[in-house]
Formats: C-alpha cells, sequence, structure tokens
C-alpha cells in the first residue's frame, strides 16, 4: 500500500526507491503537502465535466466525462533537462490520424544534422524528407545539400518525417494549438510505458492507449467506431499516404498539471519531482514552521503515514 501510494513498484520488496521514501522525514512531507495545496489554489475551481488531466510527475493521464473518471493511462513526459513538459491549459480542437512530423529546428540542428554528417543516408532509413521552405517542395536528392559545411543559423529548409509505423508521432496526435507546441500524440516505442521514471520526451507528452483516448475524443463526433478508428490510424508503408485531420464540434479541455501530493479515492499520494520544482518553490516559501511532536503525528496521521 505505502508503494502505491508513492508510485513506486508494488513488490513487497523494500529496495533502495521504496527505503528512500520511508525515510523522508514527516516534516517535509507537511511541506510537500503545503506547496501542492498552493498549487490547487491557482487551479480552476471546476474543470468542467468533460476534460482530460495529465499529471507530469504522476506519469498518467486522466479522462473525465460527466465530472467522473472514465480512465487513466500511462504517459511518457519532456525530458528534465532542456526538454521539460510545460505546465498550462487548453482545449483540444482537432486530432490528426496517420500525421507527418514536422522536426522542430531545434532537434534538426542538435540531433539529425551530425547523425547526417555520418550517414548520408540516415533520412532516407527513417521516412524523412527535406522540404525547400521557398520553393515548398521536396528535395529528390538530400545529397546535394552540402551537409559538412551547413550554416545551422541559416538553414533554407525543413524537414518532415512522412506517416509510417515508424513515424516519432506514431499513428494518430492530439492536438490542443498552444505557445508552446505541446500535443498528445502516439509513438512507435510502446516498451518505454514499462518504465518506471518516463521523463523521455522532447516535451509532447505520448500516450499509452491512442485508440481508447481517440475513442474517448470522437464519442459524440459521428460514427468513429473503434473498428474505423484502428482503420484510420493503420498506414500503408507501401503507397504514399496523407494525413487525415478531424475537426471537433465540442473542444475538449485539457490541463497539464505538476502535483507532486494528490488525493485519489480518499487516499493520499506522494510522487517524486522529477523536475526539481518543489525544492526551488520551497526555497521560496521560506522556512518550515517549528512544529510540536505532537502536531507533527496528528498531521502524519491524517497524511495516511
Amino acid at each position: 500500500r505505502f508503494q502505491e501510494r508513492h508510485g513506486l513498484p508494488v513488490d513487497s520488496v523494500v529496495g533502495s526507491a521504496t527505503l528512500a521514501a520511508l525515510n523522508v522525514p514527516i516534516e517535509s512531507r507537511i511541506r510537500q503537502i503545503e506547496l501542492n495545496l498552493e498549487r490547487y489554489r491557482w487551479l480552476p475551481s471546476d474543470f468542467g465535466k468533460r476534460y482530460i488531466l495529465v499529471n507530469l510527475p504522476d506519469y498518467q493521464l486522466y479522462a473525465y466525462d460527466d465530472g467522473k473518471e472514465g480512465f487513466a493511462m500511462r504517459v511518457i513526459v519532456g525530458d528534465e533537462y532542456g526538454n521539460a513538459t510545460p505546465v498550462f491549459a487548453d482545449s483540444m480542437t482537432y486530432l490528426v490520424f496517420r500525421p507527418q512530423w514536422d522536426m522542430p529546428r531545434r532537434i534538426l540542428v542538435d540531433e539529425v544534422i551530425p547523425k547526417v554528417r555520418n550517414n548520408i543516408y540516415y533520412l532516407a532509413e527513417h521516412g524523412y524528407e527535406v522540404i525547400d521552405t521557398a520553393r515548398n517542395e521536396v528535395v529528390s536528392d538530400p545529397s546535394t545539400i552540402d551537409w559538412s559545411d551547413l550554416d545551422t543559423a541559416n538553414i533554407h529548409f525543413r524537414v518532415r518525417q512522412k506517416a509510417s509505423t515508424g513515424n516519432a508521432l506514431g499513428n494518430v496526435k492530439f492536438m490542443f494549438p498552444n505557445q508552446y507546441s505541446i500535443y498528445l500524440h502516439d509513438t512507435p516505442a510502446d516498451h518505454l510505458f514499462d518504465r518506471q521514471e518516463r521523463t523521455l520526451s522532447h516535451g509532447c507528452v505520448r500516450v499509452e492507449d491512442p485508440v481508447k483516448l481517440a475513442m474517448y475524443i470522437l464519442k459524440d463526433e459521428g460514427d468513429w467506431t473503434e473498428d474505423k478508428i484502428r482503420e484510420a490510424m493503420q498506414p500503408a508503408d507501401s503507397a504514399e499516404v496523407e494525413p487525415v485531420p478531424v475537426d471537433l464540434k465540442e473542444p475538449v479541455p485539457v490541463y497539464l498539471v505538476y502535483l507532486t501530493a494528490f488525493v485519489r479515492d480518499g487516499v493520499l499520494h506522494f510522487r517524486e519531482d522529477p523536475y526539481r520544482k518543489d525544492a526551488r518553490a520551497m526555497g521560496r516559501m521560506g522556512k518550515a514552521a517549528q512544529l510540536e511532536r505532537t502536531e507533527c503525528e496528528e498531521l502524519e496521521e491524517l497524511a495516511g503515514g
């Protein structure tokens, strides 16, 4: 029960992670509760009847309908080093089956161009195509570009990954346009959901069960059955396929939050602090008040300790 409450593997073994959680002082947990109560204070008092909530430290997505939780699924969020998923709220207005991936410039410069310099066939091997931005045309032979002497501060092309089973976005993306260019999407790397800590993306949120999420989103959007959704998500690698956008008649609110202490089914849960937001915020909150031992015991009991 302790492991479940702390987001740890439930194996009844006191390993290093469980031992570390057991050794967190009650005073620190009280401070954690105080900090998260402050975060709650800035959230809406009413999220609405139908919405999606992603708690980043929990690595979970929760879908609500008629004010009640319908289902939950594991997610992968941004890497803590330079790719942290931001906290914000917006409304999902459309989704795209068989999406193409327009590679962000930072990934192109930092990760892909060095690989192309080592292997000129890298782009073709991963289903990438180069688009001349001036003419908006596909460059038929990317080897004509002088990759070794490329001015990365002045690139006149973009790189796009075609729809395929290996596409970085998987077979569907869920769009809620925002200033951060963050969205939810499928992934071909399903094995990563088995990891306990899932700060592994470039910032967007990868979802464990895109079919279930699509069924939830499209429930009142026409005859989108599970079979039709799976058919729409199935790319044909042997032929050119176009993305299939689907506009939503009713936008779905999406909340990306950062809560390391929260209540589920009447039980208080704690999570680790992957982006070290707790540590920085507690430093701004000032010193903790000195509590008498009896007060600590009472608060520990209330916290389910």
